[in-house]
Parts: C-alpha cells; sequence; structure tokens
C-alpha cells in the first residue's frame, strides 16, 4: 500500500491539449515531472487505473517505481534511470504489481516532453501488459495507440513553438517600433 505523499507538486503545468490527449487514450498513460525531486507522477489515465489497480489519489506524487512492489530488477532499474539521465526514450520488459499484488509483466516505454529549452519538462510512460496469448497482436495495437498518441503530442507541441515564435517576434516587432516612436520624437 503507498502512503500518502509528503512531496508537495510544483510541477510545470501540463497543457490543456497535452491533458486531453492523455484523457482520451485507451492505452495505459501516465505523465511524471521530469524536473520535481524523484520524477512524481502527475496524472494518470483510467487505463493506468485499470491496469494497476492503483487509484489516481494513491499515485501521484509518487515515482512509478511503486508498480515493482516486492519484485527488484537491479539491472533493469539502473539502465531506466541511466536512460532517463540521458533524456532518452525507453523500450524495456520491466515486472510489475498491481494493487492486488498480482504480477504482471509490462513492457515499459517512456518518452521525455521536452520544454523550450529542449529539456523534459515530463515524461510519458506508457504500460503494455504482455498477454499469455495473441501477443504481436495486442502488441502492435498498442504500439498504434501510443504512436496516434506521439503525433498528437508532437503537433501540440509544434503549435505550441509556433505560437511562441509569433509571439517573440510580435514582442520584437513593437519594441522595435516603440523605440523608433520614441527615438523620432527626440529628433
Amino acid at each position: 500500500m503507498l502512503s500518502p505523499t509528503s512531496i508537495p507538486l510544483k510541477t510545470p503545468q501540463i497543457p490543456e491539449a497535452v491533458s486531453k490527449i492523455l484523457e482520451e487514450a485507451s492505452i495505459s498513460l501516465c505523465i511524471s515531472d521530469a524536473r520535481g525531486q524523484d520524477m512524481p507522477l502527475v496524472q494518470v489515465n483510467e487505463p493506468f487505473v485499470s491496469l494497476t489497480g492503483y487509484s489516481y489519489e494513491e499515485v501521484i506524487g509518487h515515482n512509478c517505481r511503486f508498480l515493482q512492489g516486492q519484485v527488484r530488477q537491479e539491472k533493469v532499474a539502473v539502465n531506466v534511470g541511466r536512460k532517463l539521465e540521458q533524456h532518452g526514450e525507453i523500450q524495456t520488459v520491466i515486472r510489475n504489481q498491481r494493487k492486488s499484488g498480482a504480477t504482471f509483466d509490462n513492457f515499459l516505454f517512456i518518452f521525455p516532453l521536452l520544454g523550450g529549452d529542449d529539456r523534459p519538462v515530463h515524461f510519458l510512460g506508457s504500460q503494455f501488459e504482455i498477454p499469455d496469448e495473441n501477443q504481436s497482436f495486442a502488441f502492435m495495437e498498442h504500439v498504434k495507440e501510443l504512436q496516434k498518441v506521439i503525433n498528437n503530442l508532437n503537433a501540440v507541441r509544434k503549435e505550441r513553438r509556433e505560437r511562441l515564435i509569433e509571439q517573440k517576434l510580435l514582442i520584437q516587432t513593437s519594441a522595435s517600433t516603440l523605440v523608433k516612436v520614441r527615438l523620432a520624437s527626440f529628433v
């Protein structure tokens, strides 16, 4: 059982468009704060809750490693930690534990969500329970849905970046015009 978090969440705001993509996805997704102490979860969707058995309130503010429960996989944990420090993408299989105590093999995907400085602000995680049968079909369906989510997130980032560039140009133009007007008043 998770204990209540004592880490205050001071995470960068998740854009509404990103939250909406997460909520509408049919696959298990979570977002962690890449710059927060111990990278706490800041948002999970309903498929995540269904897969793990943990409620939203139980997981927010905790690092996702609580899903390892009593199952320790030091080599995988070290590799995931190293990749996160390098801001890289991760694809690995890890044994996880539901709230009920039942274990499952999780094909874990993690992707950095970059800020304006091209450093991760958040990490997007996707959990895929490897089924006993029809593994390839279920996995391909998960990957297709995950690709849609990533494409949508990339579109949001591109739109936000273009808006920032437009705002910067507008501010520069306005400042330039203001300086010219002020200079003209001194002539």
